[in-house]
């Protein structure tokens, strides 16, 4: 394309330059003619008529021009059209020269390769070389020399040769010729004419009549052993024939002759006419379908007759892919029939041999292997191939040894003798292996019957294995029945007794003789119910262990003995008909748990006195309290008279004493009622706020003195809690209050609420937290107990607040935790559900 555009280019260059040159050629004159005209008067052209006297002459160079360049124009496209016409042609013919240069290549190719020499002749008849092949020893070794014939072609074929070669160069008659070289070869030499020219091809001959010899040999050979084979089988008195797919028959021997033939008009013979019966035939056409090589039939009636032939049918593929068939029908007998019956056996045996866990492997009398089965194969990792090569029997060996799949012994030359000796042995020969791998054999040698040998092995690995860890177990069972001090013993479907410990006969006083294996229930039972007081668990024993019933009931019972000591008796019943019994001596246990129990109602007798106690005592003293308070708040009123500053103080310690002893007894006397059941709980719905600024406000004096400040840490999701508002504003005091006196002057102390989502309602965990002196695990442990101060707490209090605190809680159907920690502070934590009267109703809630 840059060739045409690079053309078209020079082209339109040369047609502008030739086109200039033109109009310059044809005006020039033009111009200086008109410029020498003279006008009528002889007077040369002024300006003024210059125009009038050139306009006429412009046109007229115009019009030439515009000619001029048409035909310039034609002539130059015409010129392009033959320039691309010629560079198509071009391109043609370098395509022509590329393939005619690759067939010479591949000609090239074909004559290195042939191995043939070839001359060519020229029109002066003179041999030109074409090509020598160089690797050939018949054809001399200089490619010069290939056409001078005399210096390497024999004297007597030399003379016809060149006669030969002169009357293709004359006539053009071909050269088809054999002639011998100097060296002996012979040498075929080929000439005609190809084209104009005239071409002679030489061909080594020696290397086909080997070829040749050797195939003549070989057909030779085949046809006398066809002759042989065709005498052979015309021998035979059973019928025998060849035939394609359909079996039409191409040759038969002599007895399928003289079966008859039952051919057609034309003479075609087909097998399936003369011998066989549909049955057979229908087998023989399977294995066409299916492509199978063999069919083996006999007749339906062959197990009950004598009659009929055993046809055996072979189809093979030549490599043309045609399919031929041969076969022959064997007439059964008696003994052909027990012949197959025999290979029926056998085959059946080796099937079932084959379908065994042993290992099996048969030899014949010769020692060699006769038979093995697919467990002998797997067993010693032997390969299928060798065993069905039919190995020798120290060949097998060898293998076993080598493979290390012998017995770990000592006696490595011993081990042979064992399959040595099997060969002459009157009886069977055992023995157990011990593989490196861990295995366990079973091996056994017989003799056969025919001077052969037989060889088994079990692989009873999986058998030792169960047989140790059987044994294993025992003894672990009967060392853990020995260690027991309860004493067992198991009695059989017979009553017979099958198992005992030593515990057993000293818990009943049982001589060894008497507690021995084998010794009957009722032998046993018999010293038992002598020191029974009631026997008739006894009797229910005995009748348990003789019992075969479907469903046997256990027996649970607790008997007393005569020596005043208590037996704990279990009987159970075991599968296939067995009775497991159990004795346990539980005399101390028993003893313990009458003091434990006599212990437990003297401390709840003494509980319930304490109670009763306080109770009274709280009840008693609300009277005089009473009095009390009321004289003096009756002395403290003004109008009674004056009293001096002494007075006054001791009136007021009065007063206060007198007010704390009603809080402690208030205090009692609602725990009294929480523990009676009795006290019940008026719900309402109250703000956390509230009820902590409240709680507050009874601290107030105490807060101020001691410079403690409470921080509150309100969740703003509970913005309600349904309690019973004194109750939990007194809950809330007791705590406040314990956290106060435990806490360091200056401190803070911290009241904080929380909304926990679990469960159906959620719960709200109100924590009080301090800063204080905190307590030790035994005084965190105790803080709960009525009563407990603590030791880390500044003034004395009566130990209530925490128990009745928690009791109040649980009353709203809520928990109460506590976490102290010396030094750093204490922790009280009230978890109350969201809605009490779903966890405690209002009727039940002080039970």
């Amino acid at each position: 394309m840059a060739g045409q555009h690079t053309s078209a280019g020079i082209l339109r260059s040369a047609t502008l330059r030739a086109t200039t040159a033109m109009s310059t050629v044809l005006l020039a004159p033009i111009g200086s003619a008109l410029a020498q005209t003279p006008n009528l008067d002889g007077v040369p052209h002024t300006h003024a008529f210059d125009g009038l006297t050139t306009a006429p002459m412009l046109a007229i160079g115009g019009a030439v021009i515009t000619g001029l360049s048409l035909f310039v124009g034609v002539m130059l496209i015409s010129a392009f059209v033959s320039l691309r016409r010629a560079r198509r042609k071009a391109n043609e013919s370098q395509a022509v020269v590329a393939r005619l240069r690759a067939e010479l290549d591949v000609t090239q190719s074909l004559v290195d390769t042939s191995g043939d020499g070839l001359l060519m002749l020229s029109e002066a008849g003179v041999p030109i070389v074409l090509h020598c092949p160089a690797d050939q020893s018949a054809m001399p070794e200089h490619p010069d020399d290939l056409p001078n014939f005399d210096r390497w072609v024999e004297e007597g074929d030399l003379a016809e040769l060149n006669v030969a070669v002169d009357q293709l160069r004359q006539t053009g008659k071909r050269i088809d010729l054999d002639v011998r070289t100097k060296g002996g070869t012979l040498i075929n030499v080929h000439g005609r004419p190809i084209g104009a020219r005239l071409v002679i091809r030489l061909r080594d001959l020696s290397r086909l009549q080997r070829d040749f010899a050797d195939a003549l040999h070989l057909c030779a050979n085949l046809e006398a052993e066809s002759d042989h084979l065709k005498q052979l089988l015309n021998a035979v008195d059973f019928p025998v024939w060849t035939a394609d797919q359909v079996g039409l028959v191409s040759w038969s021997n002599d007895a399928f002759k003289q079966r008859g033939v039952k051919s057609a008009a034309d003479g075609i013979v087909s097998a399936r006419s003369v011998v066989g019966s549909k049955t057979q035939w229908s087998a023989v056409d399977d294995i066409h379908a299916n492509g199978a090589r063999i069919a083996d039939s006999l007749p339906a009636d062959a197990g009950q007759t004598s009659d009929g032939d055993r046809l055996v049918h072979l189809r093979s593929t030549t490599k043309a892919g045609t399919i031929v068939t041969a076969g022959y029908a064997m007439p059964l007998s008696d003994q052909t029939r027990f012949e197959q019956a025999l290979q029926n056996v056998h085959a059946i045996q080796g099937r079932m041999l084959n379908a065994l866990n042993t290992a099996v492997c048969v030899f014949n009398a010769e020692r060699h292997v006769a038979f093995y089965n697919a467990a002998f194969a797997e067993l010693f990792g032997f390969q299928r191939r060798v065993l069905d090569e039919h190995p020798h029997e120290s060949t097998v060996l060898t293998y076993i040894k080598s493979t290390r799949q012998m017995p770990e012994s000592g006696n490595h030359r011993g081990w042979r003798e064992q399959f040595t000796s099997a060969y002459t042995a009157s009886e069977p020969i055992t023995d157990d292996w011990e593989l490196h791998d861990g295995r366990f054999l079973r091996v056994i040698t017989a003799p056969n019957a025919d001077g052969g040998a037989i060889w088994l092995f079990e692989n009873e690995t999986e058998k030792v294995e169960l047989k140790s860890r059987f044994t294993a177990l025992t003894q672990v069972r009967a060392a853990t029945l020995d260690a027991l001090r309860e004493g067992v013993a198991v009695f059989g479907s017979n009553g017979r007794l099958q198992l005992v410990n030593p515990a057993f006969g000293q818990l009943w006083q049982l001589s060894p003789d008497e507690a021995k294996i084998g010794a009957h229930v009722k032998d046993i039972t018999g010293p038992i119910r002598d020191l029974a007081r009631d026997r008739r668990v006894i009797d229910q024993l005995v009748g348990l262990v003789g019992s075969l019933g479907q469903r046997r009931e256990g027996i649970i019972s607790r008997m007393s003995l005569t020596d005043e000591r208590v037996i704990d008796l279990v009987a159970t019943p075991l599968p296939g008909g067995a009775t497991m019994l159990t004795a346990n001596d539980v005399t101390a246990s028993v003893a313990i748990e009458d003091t434990l129990r006599e212990s437990n109602a003297a401390l709840e007798e003494a509980a319930r006195i304490k109670t009763t106690f306080i109770k009274h005592v709280s009840y008693e003293l609300r009277s005089p309290l009473t009095s009390i308070i009321g004289f003096a708040q009756l002395l403290d009123d003004k109008e009674t008279g004056p009293l001096n500053e002494r007075q006054r103080d001791y009136l007021n310690f009065v007063l206060s004493s007198t007010q704390s002893l009603v809080a402690l007894v208030d205090s009692i006397l609602d725990l009294a009622t929480v523990d009676a059941g009795i006290l019940a709980l008026s719900l309402d719905t109250i703000s956390p706020m509230k009820l902590v600024e409240d709680a507050e406000l009874g601290l107030k004096d105490r807060l101020l003195d001691a410079g403690i400040t409470i921080d509150h840490a309100l969740d703003p999701n509970v913005a309600t809690l349904v309690v019973d508002e004194t109750r939990m504003r007194q809950v809330l005091y007791n705590l406040l209050s314990n956290a106060v006196a435990s806490s360091r002057p200056g401190s803070k102390v911290r009241v904080k609420t929380r909304l926990e989502r679990g469960g159906e309602n959620g719960r709200v965990v109100v924590s009080v937290i301090d800063q204080g002196r905190g307590m030790n695990a035994a005084q965190a442990k105790a803080a709960f107990e009525p009563f407990e101060t603590g030791q880390n707490t500044v003034g004395s209090g009566a130990g209530l607040g925490l128990t009745l605190s928690r009791a109040l809680v649980e009353l709203h159907g809520g928990t109460m935790q506590l976490w102290s920690r010396e030094g750093i502070g204490t922790v009280v934590r009230c978890v109350l559900p969201l809605d009490p009267e779903e966890t405690a109703p209002l009727d039940q809630a002080a039970e």
